[in-house]
């Protein structure tokens, strides 16, 4: 992990800012037809790349912020379209088990320890974290006397945030991590990493399927009967960021995680015969995400989408080839991903301070507000992302 001054930023695919002493320009990167077309060889001859995987994780990462911005919803949370979009965080799971059980599976059993597995994920996902919490405790500094009580708290707490455990609460309504409240599925995403450091030379297909089988058996019994705090959010499966639904989040991880890393070892073994265009695989995430169900069925839906949907697309996803055109989108997607996810919080708490200050109690609910703070969030962490280097691509 290192930091470094750049000359120029890629804003997005093809597309870079160049700082110089004349001032500020524009350029467009556009590789010659031989580089362009190794450059589809590539993701078409290795699969290391999984570069529609990468479009996928990017989606929901969007989705996620949509859901959470600021002035966009009547009721504060989406009531209609974007009503789903909390299980893009499921689809997250299984994502990470799949990548993370292609780029270490076979390592555990030659040179790669557990330790040295948690340093590498730590390495990947600590320094925009820290980035984050530094923000949330900057926009902190200011309400330490118009809201003494609840920022002095927070800044009190603030050390088991820095470093990436849950705040302590005798409240159950309290969230694991009040300072950014989506780092509870990076919580969860690394205690199933620690377990699958620990477990990894050792798993066989068998072990991974019963797993997967019980891990199952208990999220629909948990979601139906409304254990581990199911139920309390703004959706069946919409738990895990609170201390009530503590239980729910290792519930959600322990089935899509162990789900995630049996889908790479089928799809090592027998890869999907169909290969489904990029834009197709996109398309049934997003319909996913935007779905509305009746409330009736939202449960089922729900446990379908986790337990099946998610886990097949991944498995057709991972051998989607992408043409020339969609290469450089799929992967820019997959780029600013994390730094969405990670940064969305701070930075809308710093915009909506800054919309209250300017425009004040004209700013009604809009999708005008919602695309905006989106796009604020997206030009912030492609700015952010440009200073983290040496990060691994997983």
């Amino acid at each position: 992990m290192g930091f470094r001054c750049r000359r120029s930023i890629r804003i997005l695919p093809g597309m870079r800012v160049n700082f110089s002493k004349r001032g500020v320009s524009a350029s467009e990167l556009t590789p010659p037809s031989s580089q362009s077309n190794q450059l589809e060889k590539t993701y078409s001859d290795n699969p290391r790349a999984f570069v529609t995987l990468d479009g996928l994780r990017g989606i929901a990462a969007l989705m996620i912020a949509a859901r959470h911005a600021p002035l966009t919803w009547q009721a504060g949370v989406p009531t209609g379209p974007l009503l789903q979009s909390y299980l893009a965080v499921d689809f997250f799971f299984v994502l990470s088990g799949f990548v993370l059980a292609y780029a270490y599976g076979d390592r555990f059993s030659i040179d790669l320890s557990t330790r040295q597995f948690m340093i590498i994920r730590l390495i990947r996902l600590y320094p925009l974290y820290l980035l984050a919490w530094l923000f949330s405790v900057v926009l902190l500094i200011p309400g330490l006397h118009s809201h003494w009580a609840y920022a002095h708290t927070t800044l009190l707490n603030s050390p088991f945030a820095l470093l990436f455990l849950p705040t302590p609460s005798i409240h159950s309504e309290d969230d694991l991590f009040p300072m950014n409240s989506p780092a509870w599925s990076l919580f969860f995403e690394l205690i199933a990493s620690y377990a699958f450091g620990l477990a990894g030379r050792h798993l066989r297909i068998r072990m991974l399927v019963a797993g997967a089988a019980a891990a199952a058996l208990m999220l629909t019994l948990a979601v139906s009967l409304g254990w581990f705090g199911f139920g309390t959010g703004h959706g069946a499966m919409d738990a895990g960021v609170n201390w009530r639904s503590f239980g729910a989040g290792f519930a959600r991880v322990a089935y899509s995680f162990t789900a995630g890393v049996l889908v790479f070892r089928l799809w090592k073994i027998n890869p999907p015969t169909i290969r489904l265009s990029p834009v197709i695989l996109l398309a049934a995430l997003c319909g996913v995400l935007l779905a509305q169900p009746p409330a009736r069925f939202q449960a089922i839906f729900d446990l379908s989408m986790t337990l099946i949907v998610f886990p097949g697309l991944v498995y057709i996803a991972a051998s989607s080839v992408p043409s020339k055109r969609t290469i450089a989108v799929l992967a820019w997607l997959g780029g600013i991903s994390y730094g969405v996810y990670v940064l969305q919080m701070p930075l809308f708490n710093f915009l909506t301070r800054v919309v209250a200050h300017t425009v004040g109690s004209k700013a009604a609910p809009s999708l005008f507000w919602g695309c905006a703070f989106v796009a604020f969030v997206v030009a912030a962490t492609v700015f952010a992302d440009e200073y983290v280097s040496d990060r691994p691509d997983v």
